[in-house]
């Protein structure tokens, strides 16, 4: 997917909760709400249902080379499933704050795409990690301890 295009663009960069993004959107993305557009209750549950659906088909990825493109980040998990959209977080400068979203067209791809936690782009280990309720959680087994019932 070479097609691209900038979401909601403010001086070259997109704006999230106040601080610029690299927020990229592949073809047949589905469409964003405008920022500081007011809904009515029934629009901002149908919005809740929404952003939960979307977590269900996205990924967060950490560690993530401060010179990798959203292109490359794509181009890294496409094994996994079709990839939705990109979003690299940066800092209030502008400068990339080392960590990604994944949104994936397809549920089960983001079942492939934790099977690359730990594998390498730009020569950095990513950790990829599942997004439940909007919160960002580590793969199961890495906070697993074993279990002593003698102690």
């Amino acid at each position: 997917m070479s097609y691209i295009e900038p979401v909601s663009n403010v001086n070259g960069a997109s704006v999230d909760d106040g601080f610029p993004v690299i927020n990229f959107v592949f073809k047949d993305s589905l469409s964003l709400p405008e920022m500081g557009v007011v809904q009515d209750p029934s629009a901002a549950a149908a919005n809740q249902t929404n952003r939960e659906e979307v977590d269900a088909r996205s990924i967060f990825v950490g560690n993530v080379d401060y010179a990798c493109t959203p292109e490359e980040v794509q181009q890294h998990f496409q094994s996994c499933g079709t990839v939705n959209r990109v979003t690299i977080r940066t800092n209030k400068f502008g400068q990339p704050k080392g960590y990604a979203y994944v949104e994936f067209l397809e549920p089960e791809a983001v079942e492939q795409a934790l099977l690359l936690n730990e594998s390498e782009l730009h020569g950095r280990q990513l950790k990829v990690e599942l997004i439940i309720g909007g919160l960002i959680l580590a793969p199961f087994f890495e906070h697993l301890k074993p279990f002593d019932r003698e102690a």
